[in-house]
């Protein structure tokens, strides 16, 4: 059995129907044992989380759609792990308040990144 290696960008077409999608479903449900980067889990969030905010999906597909997301990651995936602890407050970030995983999932910018309690976040302007 081969394994196939599925940036974000392409597990994303399991999710979120365009271009791409039909051949991304049939290498998922094929006999490949699929690859992914622990880091797609932030960037896919982000991305659901966003549209659904966004208006381009509707919430509560959305939050079906990241629910789905987040049991296949779990369950059916080959994951490449990226060994840091920032990792797991990167997900609860882009879940809270919508950032882009660029933002969100660098160590260097976890620790500088403000929540506030009206849900809203920001960028510091402290170094660390």
């Amino acid at each position: 059995m081969a394994t196939l290696f599925l940036d974000s960008s392409a597990l994303l077409k399991r999710y979120v129907v365009e271009a791409g999608t039909e051949r991304v479903v049939e290498m998922v449900n094929g006999d490949h044992r699929i690859g992914v980067s622990r880091l797609a889990h932030v960037e896919i969030t982000s991305i659901i989380v966003r549209r659904g905010k966004g208006g381009d999906l509707e919430r509560d597909h959305a939050a079906a759609v990241l629910t789905t997301f987040e049991e296949e990651f779990r369950a059916r995936f080959s994951v490449t792990e990226v060994k840091s602890p920032t990792l797991t407050r990167a997900v609860d970030l882009v879940k809270a308040h919508s950032l882009n995983p660029t933002f969100a999932r660098f160590g260097n910018m976890i620790g500088r990144i403000r929540v506030f309690g009206n849900g809203n976040a920001e960028r510091s302007s402290k170094p660390w």
